[in-house]
């Protein structure tokens, strides 16, 4: 169910917003073996785990002139349900809500058949403890899944899009796009990101649009992202009499990204 409003020249709009995830962990039991997770039964190599939740979104479209657009839009948080499978690895009882954003943006027709669009987006990953936690306490006796647990470390979030669509002909639309985004994840983070390696920064997208008829049309869109790597330090990986062992090794993980959609619409 959504609301939708036009008032002259703006239009408004809020809807609410389902969220579902499906995770499961194998292989972590090395953190068990320390004694740093809260709940050690619910640690690792529990199966899946899905959960639920729900947020709310809104945003204002305001045509300036009837060639210029300019747009805000935000998301609240998405209130998920805790991985109780999961809730000696996530902190906060395996608490994994999905954060927060806000977004303005403009669009310009450049000529009738070609718009040019620019958008800014802040991510509040800040705001989710088992996302941005620091991980350094990772191994300490208990910390895993407790309230002030360890987490990925990942920052907030900026990030600049650009894109143009060109609508060809009556049945044939291009579209092609790029965006950059502000490093989540800092090197004293690195190696509790083995399993989250999110740190590319670059997209490039391009798509194509063609009705095969008044009621049907295909979309085929790609997008690649170039290789990013982030080293960092290994975190302590025992504990003796002397407290932990720094470990002089350096981790490095890396994302490289390819995508490709086809979709069919039909219009009712």
């Amino acid at each position: 169910m959504a609301f939708a409003k036009q008032f002259g020249n703006v239009s408004v709009g809020v809807a609410p917003v389902l969220g579902a995830q499906y995770f499961e962990a194998k292989g972590l039991s090395v953190f068990g073996a320390f004694g740093a997770s809260s709940s050690p039964a619910n640690l690792t190599d529990n199966g899946h785990d899905l959960e639920f939740g729900i947020g709310v979104r809104g945003g204002i479209e305001w045509a300036l002139t009837p060639s210029i657009r300019l747009g805000f839009a935000g998301a609240s948080k998405i209130y998920m349900q805790p991985f109780g499978s999961y809730k000696g690895l996530f902190a906060e009882q395996g608490g994994f809500d999905i954060p927060a954003n806000l977004q303005t943006g403009v669009a310009v027709d450049v000529m009738p058949n070609l718009t040019a669009m620019v958008d800014y987006k802040h991510i509040f990953y800040s705001d989710v403890a088992s996302i941005t936690n620091a991980s350094a306490s990772a191994l300490m006796p208990g910390n895993l899944g407790s309230s002030t647990g360890a987490g990925f470390g990942w920052q907030d979030v900026d990030a600049i899009k650009v894109g143009l669509e060109w609508r060809a002909t009556d049945k044939l639309t291009l579209r092609a796009g790029y965006n950059w985004n502000s490093q989540a994840i800092q090197s004293k983070d690195v190696m509790f990101n083995i399993i989250a390696p999110g740190v590319v920064q670059s997209q490039f997208t391009g798509g194509v649009a063609y009705k095969i008829s008044p009621k049907m049309e295909i979309e085929f869109a790609a997008l690649y992202a170039p290789r990013v790597n982030v080293t960092g330090p290994e975190l302590p990986i025992a504990f003796g009499p002397g407290g932990p062992f720094n470990s002089t090794h350096v981790v490095d993980i890396s994302l490289q990204e390819f995508e490709a959609t086809v979709g069919l619409k039909y219009h009712y």
